[in-house]
């Protein structure tokens, strides 16, 4: 299903430019042709109610995503039903070097009757074990960070909310605070997010969308240094690509990635080609263009003006 990709500004850049230990690995708007973690975004069948949609929300209130044109949504066109328990997890995979998960988060809106509720939880240990962020978050030490702070998933939202979890101290193994061990061993993080209906009909309530849902993870890997010389690129400004040409030589593959003034990832490429080539079909702005390779990383502003 149709999504997008990636949460950073220039100012993470600079600040991680010689710490390569933090990194956002998921950033999902759920549109087209971003959609590198569909297989992260599992619906759970066990819930024959399961009225989770990815799509246009097409309803009274919530008739557009955050980040248009997608969002996942309790039924993109119908009121949610009663006596529903309607259930989504998100993998966050690790590998050899990514150890921990340090936060996570989405935009969001409820329109909803007082009974029905949502929650979101954390597992460590392959969904053995359940943390609910809002109930159990001074025992597992979460920190709200954004303007909205501390979410409530049991009431109606006047606009749009934005849910961001620091869970950093789990991540740096900080053993006054950690209370769940299993969490830093496991291969996988869930997320799981659950929204609750009771057994009171609802004609008209649009229930929950999400939007925008990211999670940051910390890993292991040498130092890189920033290198604002490494590249040039050109011609800039462009319309519709760029040549990247390097003036240094690595044996590694570069990637480049292109993030406009929001920090959302809206464009990354693996494979450039000998020339330096790339093809940039993106609207007018201002964008960041991050180069990096196993040792190096520069970042450059371009210009999109057609």
């Amino acid at each position: 299903m149709p999504m997008k990709s990636i949460f950073i500004l220039l100012t993470f850049f600079c600040c991680f430019a010689y710490d390569s230990s933090a990194q956002w690995s998921l950033y999902q708007a759920f549109e087209y042709p971003r959609d590198k973690f569909s297989d992260r975004f599992i619906f759970d069948t066990t819930h024959h109610n399961n009225s989770w949609q990815i799509g246009r929300p097409q309803k009274s209130i919530f008739d557009s995503a955050y980040s248009k044109p997608n969002a996942i949504v309790t039924d993109t066109v119908n009121p949610y039903p009663t006596n529903d328990t309607s259930v989504f997890v998100v993998k966050c995979v690790k590998d050899l070097q990514h150890r921990a998960v340090l936060g996570f988060g989405f935009h969001y809106r409820l329109h909803i009757d007082s009974g029905d509720y949502g929650k979101v939880e954390v597992s460590g240990d392959g969904g053995v074990n359940w943390i609910d962020i809002v109930d159990d978050y001074t025992t597992y030490d979460f920190q709200w960070l954004g303007i909205d702070g501390k979410p409530q998933f049991d009431k109606t939202t006047n606009g749009w909310k934005e849910l961001k979890v620091d869970m950093s101290k789990w991540g740096l193994h900080d053993t006054s605070s950690h209370k769940y061990p299993s969490y830093v061993t496991a291969d996988t993080f869930l997320i799981r997010v659950t929204f609750i209906s009771d057994s009171i009909p609802t004609t008209y309530r649009n229930g929950w969308i999400i939007d925008d849902f990211f999670y940051e993870d910390w890993y292991e890997s040498v130092e890189t240094i920033s290198n604002n010389n490494l590249i040039s690129i050109y011609p800039n400004p462009a319309q519709d690509h760029i040549y990247i040409r390097a003036n240094y030589t690595y044996y590694t593959k570069p990637v480049v990635s292109i993030y406009n003034q929001s920090g959302q990832e809206v464009l990354q490429e693996t494979n450039v080609s000998t020339d330096g080539y790339l093809n940039i079909d993106l609207p007018n702005g201002i964008y960041t263009l991050r180069y990096s390779t196993d040792k190096e990383v520069a970042v450059k502003q371009l210009v999109i003006s057609k």
